[in-house]
C-alpha cells in the first residue's frame, strides 16, 4: 500500500540520519 510504502521510506531515512548523526560525532 502507498501509507506502508511511505512509512518505510520514513523509517528507513530516519534510521539512516540517526546513524549518519552518530558516526558523524
Amino acid at each position: 500500500t502507498m501509507t506502508g510504502t511511505y512509512a518505510g521510506q520514513f523509517v528507513m531515512e530516519g534510521f539512516l540520519k540517526l546513524r549518519w548523526s552518530r558516526f558523524a560525532r
